[in-house]
């Protein structure tokens, strides 16, 4: 019998899918037991034991490539919605992200957001004195030296 070249690509995308589809089942219980975890790590009382649960769950952290693109993966998943600081923030620790490099990760969090609609990945709306941001499908094409943190970029540049 001669191999089927098609055959063999439908079952291998439709393995594929299955295997997303349970790679997220996976990725979202793992997020959802980090953060009930965390929670209940106040409670305990012993204070060896505590930093025993949080040294396991800081090597449970998934290491995304970084703030900017996983705020824009949130954005992107939900483009109808225009999201807050504080939302972003939620979802960011949700997801498993580790925010406890930032001194002031809301802060951070809010910079970030403003270079992203700076560069014209996302819209800023306001509503009176709440801003939020929603994603935008097609976002005009820049150089991604207006992404870089200010600290980056060279003093004589303008």
């Amino acid at each position: 019998m001669p191999f089927d070249t098609f055959k063999a690509i439908e079952d291998a995308r439709k393995e594929l899918q299955q295997r997303m589809r349970e790679r997220a089942f996976i990725e979202n219980r793992i997020a959802d037991l980090n953060l009930a975890l965390r929670s209940l790590a106040r409670t305990i009382e012993d204070e060896r034991e505590r930093e025993k649960l949080l040294a396991e769950l800081a090597q449970v952290r998934r290491k995304p490539a970084g703030l900017t693109e996983t705020i824009l993966e949130c954005l992107s998943k939900s483009p109808h919605h225009a999201h807050s600081a504080v939302e972003i923030r939620d979802w960011l620790e949700r997801e498993g992200f580790d925010l406890s490099d930032y001194s002031q990760p809301l802060s951070t969090i809010s910079i970030t957001l403003g270079r992203i609609a700076k560069n014209g990945r996302a819209k800023i709306v306001r509503n009176g004195r709440n801003v939020t941001y929603k994603w935008r499908e097609a976002a005009p094409e820049r150089q991604d030296q207006d992404m870089l943190p200010r600290r980056h970029k060279s003093r004589f540049e303008k």
